[in-house]
């Protein structure tokens, strides 16, 4: 259709200027806004993309942000900066997923300071769940090893702690 026809040289010709632009002037919403009005295809084809997640970040939408970067990395590509962003929004959730994609974006960019310090921040995360875990296993351990009169005794003073955790003995 002449419309489609449309849609698809304004994409390819004017939309990665207008999203520059806009990306510039921090006005996400724009962004948003017109990339909207474009199948998936025509953004990927502007390369767009990454602009797109960025703005969705922004704008608070990081669910649909970050299935722009995933959808980078499938369709556009690998880069340091998809990585590294995409990194950071997993760090919320799943902290060795994290460290893969900033793994990753360093060595995608060697020189990428921001990429380099993410990964020793998320190594040093790792590094207390790991020990975290050592000292809850350790204890389980122990409390299993204690005699059943004990085991009560310590579920009771665990159950009468007060909201800051405290236990009055």
């Amino acid at each position: 259709s002449a419309n489609y026809k449309w849609k698809e040289r304004f994409a390819q010709f004017c939309l990665p200027s207008l999203t520059e632009f806009f990306l510039e002037k921090k006005d996400y919403e724009k962004i948003i806004s017109l990339v909207e009005k474009f199948q998936y295809e025509q953004l990927l084809q502007a390369n767009v993309l990454f602009e797109t997640a960025f703005s969705y970040i922004e704008l608070g939408n990081k669910k649909k942000g970050k299935s722009f970067y995933r959808a980078i990395l499938r369709d556009a590509g690998e880069s340091s900066a998809v990585c590294n962003n995409l990194g950071l929004l997993e760090e919320e959730t799943n902290l060795y997923e994290a460290e893969k994609l900033f793994k990753r974006a360093v060595e995608l960019d060697t020189a990428d300071e921001i990429a380099q310090r993410n990964l020793a921040r998320i190594k040093e995360k790792i590094e207390k769940l790991e020990e975290q875990k050592q000292a809850f296993e350790k204890a389980a351990n122990l409390f299993l090893q204690e005699n059943d009169l004990n085991k009560h005794a310590l579920v009771r003073l665990y159950k009468e702690r007060t909201e800051d955790d405290l236990i009055f003995c």
